[in-house]
């Protein structure tokens, strides 16, 4: 099967929305913005069915932060995220940035070792 995928291509709000839902994540106000505020937002397609999407925010000069990467329930366990992490970081090598990261719920270590990413210590800290 062949997939499509676009970068900054427009905000599909419902289809970003089924997204959320199909892998449990709550819709959230403000989301369209914060598409509209990224440094950069991905989307991949089966058709017109939005299958999977990932945002990265940056100061656009050393850092790129990846965001919020989603991949449909149904299509999971298919390589579609790592092949959509993939062409992320493709594209921010080719910009150059020197530090490419991220934060994953915790299990999925071994997900993003296979898509290439070091697993260095540190911790998320929230504000209360």
């Amino acid at each position: 099967m062949w997939y499509k995928i676009t970068k900054n291509r427009g905000f599909p709000k419902s289809e970003i929305t089924k997204l959320r839902r199909s892998v449990k994540w709550k819709p959230r106000a403000g989301l369209e913005k914060a598409f509209k505020n990224s440094f950069s937002y991905y989307s991949m397609w089966n058709g017109r069915e939005l299958i999977g999407s990932v945002r990265v925010i940056s100061d656009r000069s050393l850092h790129a932060y990846i965001v919020d990467l989603i991949i449909h329930s149904r299509y999971q366990n298919r390589g579609l995220g790592r092949l959509l992490l993939k062409k992320v970081v493709s594209d921010l090598r080719r910009e150059k940035f020197a530090y490419i990261t991220l934060t994953f719920d915790p299990g999925l270590e071994d997900f993003y070792k296979k898509c290439g990413f070091k697993i260095v210590g540190g911790g998320v800290i929230v504000a209360g």
